[in-house]
Protein backbone atom coordinates (compact mmCIF):
# COMPACT_ATOMS: atom_id res chain seq x y z
CA UNK A 1 0.00 0.00 0.00
CA UNK A 2 1.29 3.12 -0.85
CA UNK A 3 1.49 5.94 1.84
CA UNK A 4 0.67 9.45 2.77
CA UNK A 5 3.80 11.05 4.83
CA UNK A 6 2.65 13.92 6.62
CA UNK A 7 5.40 16.12 8.66
CA UNK A 8 3.96 17.13 12.24
CA UNK A 9 5.42 20.33 14.36
CA UNK A 10 2.35 21.40 15.84
CA UNK A 11 1.87 24.60 13.42
CA UNK A 12 -0.72 25.44 12.19
CA UNK A 13 1.06 24.97 8.62
CA UNK A 14 0.92 20.98 9.44
CA UNK A 15 -2.43 20.79 11.09
CA UNK A 16 -3.68 22.24 6.99
CA UNK A 17 -1.30 19.73 5.45
CA UNK A 18 -2.94 16.97 7.50
CA UNK A 19 -6.07 17.62 7.17
CA UNK A 20 -5.32 18.00 2.97
CA UNK A 21 -3.45 14.18 3.17
CA UNK A 22 -6.43 12.74 5.15
CA UNK A 23 -9.18 13.84 2.62
CA UNK A 24 -6.58 13.15 -0.22
CA UNK A 25 -6.13 9.39 1.23
CA UNK A 26 -9.82 8.68 1.79
CA UNK A 27 -9.45 8.96 -2.54
CA UNK A 28 -6.52 7.42 -2.86
CA UNK A 29 -6.51 4.81 -0.20
CA UNK A 30 -3.07 5.76 0.96
CA UNK A 31 -2.30 4.62 4.66
CA UNK A 32 -1.71 8.31 5.80
CA UNK A 33 1.40 8.48 8.60
CA UNK A 34 2.42 11.63 10.51
CA UNK A 35 6.01 11.85 11.42
CA UNK A 36 7.58 14.31 13.84
CA UNK A 37 11.18 14.62 13.46
CA UNK A 38 12.30 15.74 16.96
CA UNK A 39 15.41 16.93 18.85
CA UNK A 40 16.62 18.82 22.10
CA UNK A 41 16.69 22.20 19.65
CA UNK A 42 13.05 20.48 18.04
CA UNK A 43 10.55 19.72 20.20
CA UNK A 44 7.60 20.59 18.57
CA UNK A 45 4.93 23.29 19.26
CA UNK A 46 5.18 24.92 22.85
CA UNK A 47 3.21 28.28 24.34
CA UNK A 48 4.86 31.55 24.46
CA UNK A 49 7.85 31.71 27.26
CA UNK A 50 7.58 28.26 27.82
CA UNK A 51 11.00 26.85 27.47
CA UNK A 52 12.70 23.48 26.13
CA UNK A 53 12.83 20.71 28.05
CA UNK A 54 16.23 19.59 28.71
CA UNK A 55 15.71 16.19 29.04
CA UNK A 56 12.94 15.69 26.17
CA UNK A 57 13.03 12.03 25.04
CA UNK A 58 11.11 9.88 22.37
CA UNK A 59 8.16 9.39 25.36
CA UNK A 60 7.63 13.47 25.18
CA UNK A 61 7.68 13.59 21.25
CA UNK A 62 4.91 10.78 21.22
CA UNK A 63 2.67 12.87 23.73
CA UNK A 64 3.41 16.24 20.93
CA UNK A 65 2.70 14.44 18.06
CA UNK A 66 -0.26 13.01 19.55
CA UNK A 67 -1.77 16.07 21.15
CA UNK A 68 -1.01 17.79 17.70
CA UNK A 69 -2.95 14.14 16.28
CA UNK A 70 -5.86 14.44 18.44
CA UNK A 71 -6.80 18.24 18.01
CA UNK A 72 -7.49 17.47 14.60
CA UNK A 73 -10.18 14.83 15.09
CA UNK A 74 -8.00 12.71 12.55
CA UNK A 75 -6.44 10.40 15.00
CA UNK A 76 -8.19 6.76 14.03
CA UNK A 77 -7.25 7.54 10.42
CA UNK A 78 -3.66 8.35 11.51
CA UNK A 79 -0.62 6.17 11.66
CA UNK A 80 1.59 8.19 14.00
CA UNK A 81 5.54 7.48 14.39
CA UNK A 82 8.19 10.01 16.00
CA UNK A 83 11.51 9.56 14.54
CA UNK A 84 14.67 11.65 15.98
CA UNK A 85 16.79 13.63 13.71
CA UNK A 86 16.50 16.49 11.71
CA UNK A 87 13.09 16.93 10.37
CA UNK A 88 14.02 16.93 6.61
CA UNK A 89 16.17 14.19 6.40
CA UNK A 90 13.91 12.12 8.67
CA UNK A 91 10.94 12.65 6.33
CA UNK A 92 12.60 12.38 3.25
CA UNK A 93 14.56 8.92 4.69
CA UNK A 94 11.28 7.04 5.99
CA UNK A 95 9.67 8.19 2.48
CA UNK A 96 9.71 5.35 -0.86
CA UNK A 97 9.46 6.61 -4.62
CA UNK A 98 5.83 5.27 -4.33
CA UNK A 99 4.65 7.62 -1.18
CA UNK A 100 3.67 11.69 -1.06
CA UNK A 101 4.89 13.68 0.91
CA UNK A 102 2.85 16.61 2.20
CA UNK A 103 4.19 19.37 4.22
CA UNK A 104 3.16 22.68 5.35
CA UNK A 105 4.50 25.34 3.34
CA UNK A 106 6.29 27.23 6.49
CA UNK A 107 6.96 25.41 10.26
CA UNK A 108 7.59 26.83 13.75
CA UNK A 109 11.34 27.77 12.35
CA UNK A 110 9.87 29.87 9.58
CA UNK A 111 10.48 33.40 9.21
CA UNK A 112 6.93 35.17 8.26
CA UNK A 113 8.11 36.61 5.38
CA UNK A 114 8.49 33.64 3.42
CA UNK A 115 5.86 31.71 2.22
CA UNK A 116 7.94 28.27 1.90
CA UNK A 117 10.48 27.26 4.89
CA UNK A 118 13.63 25.99 5.32
CA UNK A 119 12.27 22.61 5.77
CA UNK A 120 9.99 22.41 3.10
CA UNK A 121 12.45 23.58 0.40
CA UNK A 122 15.02 20.68 1.67
CA UNK A 123 12.12 18.41 1.41
CA UNK A 124 11.63 19.13 -2.24
CA UNK A 125 15.14 18.65 -2.79
CA UNK A 126 16.35 15.36 -1.54
CA UNK A 127 11.95 13.80 -1.84
CA UNK A 128 12.38 10.62 -3.54
CA UNK A 129 8.43 10.86 -4.27
CA UNK A 130 6.16 13.67 -4.82
CA UNK A 131 5.65 16.44 -2.47
CA UNK A 132 2.89 18.23 -1.69
CA UNK A 133 3.13 21.66 -0.24
CA UNK A 134 0.38 23.10 1.50
CA UNK A 135 -0.36 26.94 2.41
CA UNK A 136 -2.04 28.19 5.43
CA UNK A 137 -3.06 31.12 4.44
CA UNK A 138 -4.89 29.66 1.20
CA UNK A 139 -8.30 31.54 1.33
CA UNK A 140 -9.28 31.58 -2.54
CA UNK A 141 -12.37 29.48 -4.15
CA UNK A 142 -10.86 26.92 -5.75
CA UNK A 143 -12.08 25.57 -9.61
CA UNK A 144 -12.27 21.85 -9.38
CA UNK A 145 -9.15 21.54 -11.96
CA UNK A 146 -5.43 20.85 -11.77
CA UNK A 147 -3.30 22.77 -13.43
CA UNK A 148 0.14 21.25 -14.83
CA UNK A 149 2.83 22.33 -16.41
CA UNK A 150 4.59 20.63 -19.38
CA UNK A 151 7.43 21.30 -21.64
CA UNK A 152 7.23 17.58 -23.58
CA UNK A 153 10.12 16.04 -21.00
CA UNK A 154 10.22 13.24 -19.65
CA UNK A 155 9.82 14.14 -15.71
CA UNK A 156 7.09 16.66 -16.84
CA UNK A 157 5.04 13.58 -18.38
CA UNK A 158 5.53 12.20 -15.12
CA UNK A 159 4.37 15.12 -13.50
CA UNK A 160 0.91 15.07 -15.98
CA UNK A 161 0.27 11.55 -15.31
CA UNK A 162 0.40 11.95 -11.69
CA UNK A 163 -2.04 14.93 -12.22
CA UNK A 164 -4.61 13.02 -14.66
CA UNK A 165 -4.45 10.02 -11.61
CA UNK A 166 -5.38 12.76 -9.02
CA UNK A 167 -8.08 14.44 -11.63
CA UNK A 168 -9.74 11.00 -11.86
CA UNK A 169 -10.19 10.77 -8.22
CA UNK A 170 -10.83 13.85 -7.60
CA UNK A 171 -13.67 14.42 -10.46
CA UNK A 172 -11.67 17.12 -12.05
CA UNK A 173 -10.63 18.76 -14.89
CA UNK A 174 -7.04 19.11 -16.09
CA UNK A 175 -5.28 22.49 -17.57
CA UNK A 176 -2.43 21.90 -19.48
CA UNK A 177 -0.05 24.98 -19.17
CA UNK A 178 3.15 25.10 -21.73
CA UNK A 179 5.33 28.56 -21.56
CA UNK A 180 7.42 29.89 -23.81
CA UNK A 181 9.27 32.83 -24.68
CA UNK A 182 10.72 35.32 -27.03
CA UNK A 183 14.57 35.35 -27.95
CA UNK A 184 16.41 37.35 -25.90
CA UNK A 185 18.79 38.14 -29.24
CA UNK A 186 17.12 41.24 -30.57
CA UNK A 187 18.52 39.52 -34.26
CA UNK A 188 16.26 36.78 -33.82
CA UNK A 189 13.60 38.82 -32.90
CA UNK A 190 11.58 38.52 -35.75
CA UNK A 191 8.04 37.70 -36.81
CA UNK A 192 8.65 34.54 -38.66
CA UNK A 193 10.56 33.41 -35.16
CA UNK A 194 7.73 34.23 -32.92
CA UNK A 195 5.44 32.30 -35.56
CA UNK A 196 7.33 29.35 -35.50
CA UNK A 197 7.70 29.64 -31.35
CA UNK A 198 3.94 30.27 -31.17
CA UNK A 199 3.24 27.24 -33.37
CA UNK A 200 5.60 24.71 -31.59
CA UNK A 201 4.22 25.25 -28.14
CA UNK A 202 0.51 24.94 -30.13
CA UNK A 203 1.81 21.79 -31.22
CA UNK A 204 3.53 20.15 -27.96
CA UNK A 205 0.20 20.91 -26.04
CA UNK A 206 -1.44 19.11 -28.85
CA UNK A 207 0.76 16.25 -28.53
CA UNK A 208 0.75 15.83 -24.94
CA UNK A 209 -3.35 16.46 -24.24
CA UNK A 210 -3.27 12.97 -26.57
CA UNK A 211 -1.29 11.23 -23.73
CA UNK A 212 -3.71 8.08 -22.57
CA UNK A 213 -3.39 8.77 -18.92
CA UNK A 214 -5.73 11.89 -19.60
CA UNK A 215 -8.44 9.32 -21.61
CA UNK A 216 -12.25 10.57 -20.24
CA UNK A 217 -10.69 13.97 -18.45
CA UNK A 218 -12.02 17.08 -19.45
CA UNK A 219 -8.55 18.87 -20.33
CA UNK A 220 -7.86 23.12 -21.29
CA UNK A 221 -4.46 23.80 -23.04
CA UNK A 222 -2.64 27.10 -22.73
CA UNK A 223 0.02 28.25 -24.26
CA UNK A 224 1.44 31.34 -22.92
CA UNK A 225 4.24 33.65 -24.06
CA UNK A 226 6.04 34.52 -21.26
CA UNK A 227 8.35 32.96 -17.61
CA UNK A 228 7.24 29.17 -16.92
CA UNK A 229 6.48 30.06 -13.07
CA UNK A 230 4.60 33.03 -13.49
CA UNK A 231 2.42 31.52 -16.00
CA UNK A 232 1.60 28.67 -13.70
CA UNK A 233 0.70 30.98 -10.65
CA UNK A 234 -1.08 33.20 -12.82
CA UNK A 235 -3.31 29.74 -13.93
CA UNK A 236 -3.05 28.08 -10.98
CA UNK A 237 -4.48 31.32 -8.61
CA UNK A 238 -8.07 29.65 -8.13
CA UNK A 239 -7.10 25.98 -9.01
CA UNK A 240 -7.75 22.63 -6.68
CA UNK A 241 -3.71 22.58 -7.02
CA UNK A 242 -0.93 22.73 -9.37
CA UNK A 243 1.26 20.11 -10.07
CA UNK A 244 4.96 20.39 -11.35
CA UNK A 245 7.96 18.46 -12.58
CA UNK A 246 10.92 18.97 -10.39
CA UNK A 247 12.67 20.04 -13.09
CA UNK A 248 12.76 20.03 -16.94
CA UNK A 249 14.17 21.32 -19.76
CA UNK A 250 16.89 24.64 -19.46
CA UNK A 251 20.17 25.22 -18.07
CA UNK A 252 18.82 24.37 -13.99
CA UNK A 253 17.77 20.75 -15.06
CA UNK A 254 20.42 19.03 -13.22
CA UNK A 255 19.84 21.40 -9.79
CA UNK A 256 18.58 19.52 -6.93
CA UNK A 257 15.28 21.53 -7.55
CA UNK A 258 14.55 23.50 -10.77
CA UNK A 259 14.43 26.90 -10.24
CA UNK A 260 10.62 26.98 -11.60
CA UNK A 261 9.47 24.43 -9.24
CA UNK A 262 11.06 26.52 -6.63
CA UNK A 263 9.34 29.62 -7.00
CA UNK A 264 6.28 27.82 -7.99
CA UNK A 265 6.21 26.53 -4.36
CA UNK A 266 7.30 29.42 -2.80
CA UNK A 267 4.88 31.98 -4.10
CA UNK A 268 1.59 29.92 -4.79
CA UNK A 269 -1.38 29.64 -2.58
CA UNK A 270 -3.17 27.10 -3.48
CA UNK A 271 -1.44 23.35 -2.91
CA UNK A 272 1.52 22.38 -5.08
CA UNK A 273 2.63 19.08 -5.62
CA UNK A 274 6.36 18.63 -7.59
CA UNK A 275 6.87 15.27 -9.11
CA UNK A 276 10.32 13.87 -9.12
CA UNK A 277 12.10 12.80 -12.07
CA UNK A 278 13.41 9.12 -11.97
CA UNK A 279 16.46 8.61 -9.71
Amino acid sequence: MSRTIVGIDGSENSARALAWAVERAERSGDEVVAVLAWSFFDQGYRPAGEAMQPEFTDVDAQRVLAKAIDSSDLAPRVTQRCIQGPAAEVITEFADAGDTIVVGARGLGGFEGLLLGSVSQRILELAPCPVAVIHVDDATPHRNTIVVGVDGSDVSMRALRWAAAEASSLGASVRLVHAWQWPLFAEVAVPEVYDALAKGADELLAEVSGDPSLAGLTVEVEAVNGGPAQSLLANGADAAMIVIADRGRGPLRRTLLGSTSRQVAQHATTPVVVVRGEA
